[in-house]
């Protein structure tokens, strides 16, 4: 998860810890960090590479858009699913994650129930119906 909101991060994380999946989230707060661990450079060198990516659009360093523009840039990265995480109901945000490669976009419910139903509804699309790809570490 690529969010700098303590509150939300923490949020998914519970939730995702008391699903019926055995989910591991990991968060960064800015474009810096996200892209280290996903690159697994420096201290990420051993970090695993993620099945999805929860980007939020407002973070430190690039916005969500730059961030999403280098992660389908990124040949070891590309093929991870990202969805849109975000509070923004912007058509113009929202036509620009699709047109810049991101594969939903999901508005950041406003209270703990709604947030309930999101992280059921990734977890039964991503995990019980999607195939993901196979990444494999470059050479």
């Amino acid at each position: 998860m690529i969010e700098d909101n303590p509150l939300d991060f923490m949020l998914i994380k519970k939730e995702f810890e008391f699903s019926e999946f055995n989910c591991e989230v990991y968060v960064a707060e800015d474009a810096i960090e996200a892209m280290a661990f996903l690159n697994q450079q420096g201290q990420y060198a051993e970090a695993p590479q993620p099945d999805i990516i929860l980007l939020d659009l407002n973070i430190p360093n690039k916005n969500g858009l730059e961030i999403l523009i280098a992660l389908k840039a990124g040949s070891n990265i590309k093929n991870i699913p990202v969805i849109i995480y975000s509070s923004s109901v912007s058509h113009k945000d929202i036509n620009a994650a699709y047109i810049n490669c991101a594969n939903c976009y999901i508005r950041k419910p406003v209270d703990f129930d709604g947030c309930i139903k999101v992280v059921n509804a990734i977890q039964s699309l991503w995990f019980n119906v999607v195939t993901l790809p196979i990444l494999q570490k470059s050479l």
